[in-house]
């Protein structure tokens, strides 16, 4: 017998599987296209996330965080500085992200 909300815990464990899958693959391609001149770099990112322009939107936005940072000699930004429409629009799952919770 299943508990209540068993099926919904599931579901947030497949999310949370997604986002991490996301979260790892974002990741890889932030550190390959630091390996790439900047000038080859958004040809590189194009064909990498392979039409994925979430991936492409976050991946960017990860470089240019990290090229600026570098430049003025500070640490990379915080995921709390991160444009708050990052995730907005997103579907994880059956889940499609709306709004941010406790800001």
């Amino acid at each position: 017998m299943a508990l209540p909300g068993a099926q919904g815990q599931s579901r947030d464990a497949a999310s949370c599987g997604l986002v991490r899958l996301l979260f790892d693959k974002a990741q890889t391609l932030f550190h390959r296209a630091l390996d790439v001149s900047p000038e080859e770099r958004e040809a590189c990112l194009a064909e990498w996330c392979e039409g994925d322009e979430a991936l492409l939107h976050e991946v960017r936005w990860l470089v240019e965080a990290f090229v600026e940072s570098e430049s003025a000699g500070s640490a990379i930004p915080s995921v709390e500085s991160a444009p708050a429409d990052l995730w907005m629009g997103r579907q994880l799952g059956n889940y499609s992200i709306e709004r941010l919770l406790g800001v």
